[in-house]
This record gives structure tokens, C-alpha cells and sequence, in this order.
């Protein structure tokens, strides 16, 4: 499943100054393919992860997924879209406060109606070494047990592409190593496009590519 932005352009208003935070930004990226979006702090790149997820639009452009065009669809057609063929891996877990860890991975699957998708939830937290932790609501969870429920939650609907906005910005280095090293495994074992947003060269490196997010446009 590819990924392609064309022409995309997002802007903002500070009082009554207009702020270009994405200016004509393309983008493509293959199936399978992992790729580091790096860049200061405010140059846009957590806004470009919000529209590549459809949880903001665009001003202009287009974003498609397997040919599929997301400006197009109405909320409740993007909530399925994301569903069905996205996986997203926020910096603040969003894991939903009210549900056990096993309940928050089987939300997804339960969006889409699918079959059984207590056992498929089951498989991944075993994935993600919390298999003991499934009751555990996300309060009793320390930040990386926290963080792993939400990869698994990523995975839950075997998405086509995964979004990783910082993932590991909130944990130690030795606990965001190993969701990193978790991450990739996962993304790879399963064939799935990552686009990840990090402020770390050395997680970058690991990455097919890496492009540079600056003046609202990307370059190798």
C-alpha cells in the first residue's frame, strides 16, 4: 500500500498574521518502505502526521492511501479509513483512560466489526510482552508498558500504514530502545509502511530514508 502527497499546503493564523506551515509539500512512499520525517521544533512535522492521518485537512493538495483519496471522505468515512488501513502512535500514548489494556488494542477491531478480535488483541499485546498486563487500565501502566499498548493498538487493524509522531519522546533511552527496536521488528514483520516523526538522528538512521521537514517543504 503507497502513500502519495501532492501539492499539500497548511496554513494557520497567529492574531490576525498568517502563518504557511506546509507550502506545496509532495510526498511518496512505497509499501513496506520506513521513512524519518526530521526538522526543528515547529516546522510542521506533527501538522503533516495530523493530515497524513486525516485528523486535520489541508488547505490545498491531496493526500491518497492505496489510491484512495482522503480529501474526499466525510468523518465518519475517514474514521473507518483509519480503521481499516492506518495505524497512529502518538508521543502522548492517547490510550482511552476507561479501558483495560486489552480493551484499548481491541478497539480498533472493534470499529470495523471484525470476528474474534479479543484473540487478535491478545496476540499482540503477547507481541508487545504484556500479555500479564491486559486488565491493567493505562493509570497502573508505567510510560513504556503505556507506550507499547499503543503499538499494539497501531497494529490492531493490520494497517497498510503506520504513523509515529515521537514515540519514544516521553520515555527513558533504554525503555524508548526497546519500543523502538519493537516497532521496526513489528513494521517489518508485517510488511507495513512507516512514516515516523523523531527529533533522533540515531532512530532515523534506522530508517529507509530520512528527508527533512524546513520551510514547509521536504528534502532528502
Amino acid at each position: 500500500m503507497s502513500l502519495s502527497v501532492e501539492s499539500l499546503s497548511k496554513s494557520h493564523f497567529q492574531a490576525t498574521k498568517k502563518i504557511q506551515v506546509l507550502n506545496e509539500l509532495n510526498l511518496h512512499v512505497t509499501a513496506g518502505e520506513s521513512v524519518a520525517i526530521v526538522g526543528k521544533s515547529g516546522s510542521g512535522k506533527s501538522t503533516l502526521l495530523s493530515l497524513l492521518a486525516g485528523l486535520d485537512r489541508p488547505d490545498t493538495g491531496e493526500i491518497k492511501i492505496g489510491g484512495e483519496l482522503l480529501n474526499a471522505l466525510n468523518e465518519t468515512a475517514l474514521a473507518r479509513m483509519r480503521a481499516r488501513k492506518m495505524g497512529i502512535i502518538f508521543q502522548q500514548f492517547q490510550l482511552v483512560q476507561t479501558l483495560s489494556a486489552l480493551e484499548n488494542v481491541m478497539l480498533p477491531g472493534e470499529i470495523l466489526g471484525d470476528q474474534d478480535v479479543s484473540t487478535q488483541a491478545l496476540a499482540l499485546l503477547k507481541a508487545v510482552g504484556l500479555s500479564e498486563r491486559q486488565d491493567h487500565f493505562p493509570n497502573q501502566l508505567s510510560g513504556g508498558e503505556q507506550q507499547r499498548v499503543a503499538i499494539a493498538r497501531a497494529l490492531a487493524g493490520k494497517p497498510e500504514v503506520l504513523l509515529a509522531d515521537e514515540p519514544t519522546g516521553n520515555l527513558d533511552v533504554e525503555t524508548g530502545a526497546n519500543v523502538m527496536d519493537l516497532l521496526f521488528s513489528l513494521a517489518k514483520e508485517k510488511g507495513t509502511s512507516l512514516i515516523l516523526v523523531t527529533h533522533d538522528p540515531e532512530i532515523a538512521k534506522r530508517c529507509d530514508r530520512i528527508l527533512k521537514l524546513e520551510k514547509g517543504q521536504l528534502s532528502a
